[in-house]
């Protein structure tokens, strides 16, 4: 997670002058000094409020560093379930996988995600397993390597798609990059992914 700083605001270190006392007037000054020190603690206390945003959970996905917003999660398997094959599947889709007291797809998001054909020998295998959605709207996705849940502030996130983006502008959210310069990742729109993952079962399906 990322460090949060503030700089001072250059006024502070020079409090108002004074205005010159009327003769017998020894009110001012204090009324003064009331005013900096109002303004002081206002200051204190907008610097003091949390910065704007959401945790992420980050994650790597065929190599590509990508996170995700929790609210689209429902929780993170540290392993890849054993699987009950499916017939008439693409080569995606894993197959059924018992949690608890649930029968849940578990798919491989690369291929839609990337645009890429079904992972060869040389592609990392994945390690892990992220639960996306909610209810009967809901898959596992298999990942290559799950890492930290992190708060990514607002004025850390590039909207634009770059350039050498290698996904689609569908589930292209927006690039976090670490105020403190660590590694940069693609933020998904997991629900878009997530539509479209469930429809191509039932297109497969139909």
């Amino acid at each position: 997670m990322s460090d949060t700083s503030f700089d001072l605001p250059a006024w502070r270190v020079a409090p108002d002058a004074a205005a010159p006392l009327a003769p017998g007037d020894q009110t001012r000054p204090l009324d003064a000094a009331e005013r900096y020190l109002m303004r002081l603690a206002q200051a204190e206390a907008a610097e003091l409020e949390p910065p704007l945003g959401a945790h992420y959970l980050l994650f790597t996905c065929m190599t590509l560093a990508c996170a995700v917003t929790l609210e689209t999660m429902r929780e993170v398997l540290p392993t890849v379930p054993a699987t009950i094959p499916l017939p008439h599947t693409p080569p995606w889709m894993f197959g059924l996988f018992a949690l608890r007291a649930e029968l849940l797809g578990l798919v491989d998001p690369a291929p839609l995600l990337l645009g890429a054909s079904a992972p060869s020998n040389g592609d990392p295998p994945p390690t892990a397993t992220i639960l996306v959605g909610d209810g009967e709207h809901t898959l596992g996705w298999a990942v290559e390597r799950v890492g930290a849940i992190t708060l990514v502030r607002d004025d850390e996130i590039l909207r634009d798609p770059p350039l050498t983006a290698s996904i689609a502008d569908r589930y292209y959210a927006g690039l976090y990059t670490p105020a403190d310069g660590g590694q940069r990742h693609i933020i998904l729109n997991a629900r878009h992914l997530l539509d479209d993952l469930l429809l191509a079962l039932e297109e497969r399906d139909g």
